[in-house]
């Protein structure tokens, strides 16, 4: 099978750029390494309105679960400095869901979603990209014109084709805790 463009993750970034390649025109496919979208959850839940309009995905219900229009700073001396924004400005997102909305949008454009596809090496070859995937224990290969890594700050792909690890990386922890009402 020949792509025109395969991409590697299917985070934002992947699923987002898969679906504006396949509205495009282009035969896309994208490759999952985990089983499943949305999970695990690599990064916070909290999107500015310009994000989601720069998804182009609207905000609704089903992975909004809060909205934030300002914020309180507080100083070392205790003072409280509260910061109205007026209207909305950020959302509080289910990752997951947002995520999985994403790649929805992007397989009903026609992008070829492959999951526990680990892509483990790239080669290019006659004029093509050939991408070694295993899937389900067994070897495959893909054929496309393009690639785009899209597996996150620590890619893999990016290692492989040469590119330099950055110097530093920012890590953060973040919990998903049940609370009572």
């Amino acid at each position: 099978m020949i792509y025109d463009v395969a991409v590697i993750g299917g985070g934002p970034s992947g699923t987002i750029a898969a679906r504006y390649a396949a509205m495009h025109g282009a035969k896309v496919a994208l490759f999952e390494e985990h089983s499943s979208i949305g999970f695990p959850v690599e990064c916070t839940g909290l999107l500015s309105t310009k994000a989601l309009q720069e998804c182009d995905i609207s905000p609704d219900t089903s992975f909004v679960i809060n909205t934030v229009r300002g914020a309180y700073v507080h100083a070392p001396d205790g003072t409280c400095i509260p910061i109205d924004g007026r209207n909305t400005r950020a959302y509080v997102v289910l990752r997951k869901v947002f995520d999985r909305k994403l790649a929805t949008m992007a397989a009903d454009a026609g992008v070829d979603i492959f999951l526990k596809s680990h892509v483990h090496n790239l080669a290019y070859e006659n004029g093509l990209n050939t991408i070694h995937v295993t899937q389900k224990g067994l070897q495959v290969k893909f054929k496309s014109k393009v690639v785009i890594a899209a597996d996150g700050p620590r890619s893999e792909i990016s290692r492989i084709v040469g590119i330099p690890k950055p110097d530093r990386l920012l890590p953060g922890i973040q919990f998903e805790v049940k609370m009572k009402p």
